[in-house]
C-alpha cells in the first residue's frame, strides 16, 4: 500500500520534469519554418492511406474482445465487439493512464450484472497480452537498434521484467482464471461467480491477433514518415511506436500529453536521425488520423445508440452506491467494538 502511495505521489513531479525536458529539447533545436515546410509539402496520398491501419487494428481489437468473450462466457456480435472498442478507447484517451478504458467492464455487463467480474477479467487479459507485444517489441528494438548502450541495457531489463510477469499471469489465466481475481477491484470479487479456465491455445491466438493489431500501429507511423520524405526502415519504427506505446500510459495528461512527445523525440531523434520539426510532424498526425475516426465513431454511437450510454451511466453509479452500502459506517464499528468489550466482560469476571 505504502508503495502505491509514494508512485501517486511521485506522478505529478515525474510529469513537471518530461515537459521540463521537453521544452529545454524544444528550445534547442526546433524550427517552426521547418515544421512548416513539412506541412507544406507532404503526400496527402500517404498521409490519408497512414489512417487505414488504425481502422483495421480496431476491427482486430473487436475481434479480440469476442474471442475473449466466449473463453469467459459471454457471447458478443462482432458489431457490439467493435461498438465496446469504440466507447471504451474514446474515454481511455481522455482519461491519465487509460483509466477510461475500464467503461468496458459496465458496457460487457449491462446485460447482465454477474459478468461484471467476467468483463474485469476480459479487460486485464487484454491489457496483459499488450503488455507482452508491446515488451518483445521494444525489446526487440533496444537489442538490435538502441545505440547507447547503458540506456539499452536499462531499457531491456525493464523489459524482460515486465514481459515475465505478462507470461507468468498469462500462465495462470490458461491454468486457472481465479487466480486472478486479486487483480480484480474487492467490489467486484463477489460478482466473479464460476469463471471458466482459459485454454492456453485461445490465448496464443489472441496474442497473435494483439501482436497484429500493434503491427498495424506502426505500419501507421511509418506511412507518416513516408509521407514527409523520411526513408526510415520499418522494424525501428515498429520498435519505437512500441515504445511510446508504453509511454502514453504514464501521462498524467489525455492522449498521452508530455510522455508521448518526449519518448518520440529522444527516440527518433536518438536512433533514425529525424528532426524535431519531423518527429513532431509525426505525432501530431499520428492523434489526427487516429482521434478523428475513432471519435466519430463514438459521436455516431451516441447518436444511434443513446441508450447504451445512459446505461453505462446508471451501472456505473448504481456500483457506487453498492460499494457506499457495504462500506462499515464510524457508528457501525463503534457498536462493533463496544459489542466486544461487553461480551469479554462476563469472560474476564469468571476468570477472576
Amino acid at each position: 500500500m505504502k508503495i502505491a502511495v509514494w508512485l501517486r505521489r511521485l506522478r505529478l513531479p515525474l510529469m513537471l520534469l518530461v515537459f521540463v525536458a521537453l521544452a529545454w529539447l524544444l528550445a534547442k533545436d526546433f524550427s517552426g519554418a521547418d515544421f512548416q515546410k513539412l506541412l507544406a509539402q507532404a503526400d496527402l496520398a500517404l498521409l490519408i492511406l497512414a489512417g487505414l491501419p488504425s481502422l483495421i487494428a480496431l476491427l482486430f481489437k473487436g475481434i479480440r474482445l469476442c474471442w475473449l468473450g466466449e473463453g469467459l462466457g459471454f457471447k458478443l456480435s462482432l458489431w457490439e465487439g467493435i461498438k465496446y472498442q469504440v466507447i471504451a478507447i474514446s474515454l481511455a484517451m481522455l482519461t491519465p493512464g487509460r483509466a477510461g478504458e475500464f467503461s468496458k467492464v459496465l458496457l460487457l455487463a449491462r446485460h447482465d450484472s454477474r459478468q461484471m467480474g467476467a468483463g474485469t477479467l476480459a479487460v486485464l487479459l487484454e491489457r496483459i497480452q499488450d503488455l507482452v507485444v508491446l515488451g518483445l517489441l521494444s525489446l526487440m528494438f533496444c537489442v538490435l537498434h538502441l545505440h547507447n548502450g547503458t540506456l539499452s541495457l536499462a531499457l531491456g531489463l525493464m523489459i524482460v521484467l515486465l514481459l515475465g510477469l505478462g507470461a507468468v499471469l498469462l500462465r495462470l489465466a490458461s491454468r486457472d482464471a481465479s487466480r486472478l481475481h486479486h487483480l480484480i477491484p474487492l467490489r467486484l470479487r463477489g460478482l466473479m461467480g464460476d469463471i471458466p479456465n482459459l485454454q492456453i491455445h485461445r490465448l496464443v491466438l489472441q496474442t497473435l491477433l494483439t501482436g497484429l493489431i500493434w503491427c498495424l500501429e506502426g505500419v501507421a507511423q511509418w506511412l507518416i514518415l513516408q509521407s514527409a520524405g523520411f526513408q526510415a526502415p520499418f522494424l525501428p519504427v515498429l520498435g519505437i511506436s512500441a515504445l511510446m506505446s508504453i509511454a502514453s500510459v504514464l501521462s498524467l495528461l489525455p492522449v498521452g500529453l508530455g510522455t508521448v512527445e518526449l519518448s518520440a523525440l529522444v527516440l527518433y531523434g536518438g536512433s533514425l536521425n529525424v528532426p524535431q520539426a519531423g518527429v513532431l510532424y509525426l505525432v501530431a498526425a499520428s492523434r489526427v488520423l487516429s482521434l478523428t475516426p475513432l471519435f466519430g465513431l463514438f459521436g455516431l454511437i451516441a447518436l444511434t445508440d443513446k441508450s447504451l450510454l445512459r446505461k453505462v451511466r446508471s451501472s456505473a453509479k448504481s456500483q457506487v452506491d453498492e460499494a457506499d452500502l457495504n462500506k462499515p459506517s464510524a457508528l457501525d464499528e463503534g457498536q462493533t467494538s463496544r459489542g466486544a468489550e461487553s461480551a469479554s466482560g462476563p469472560v474476564q469476571a469468571q476468570e477472576r
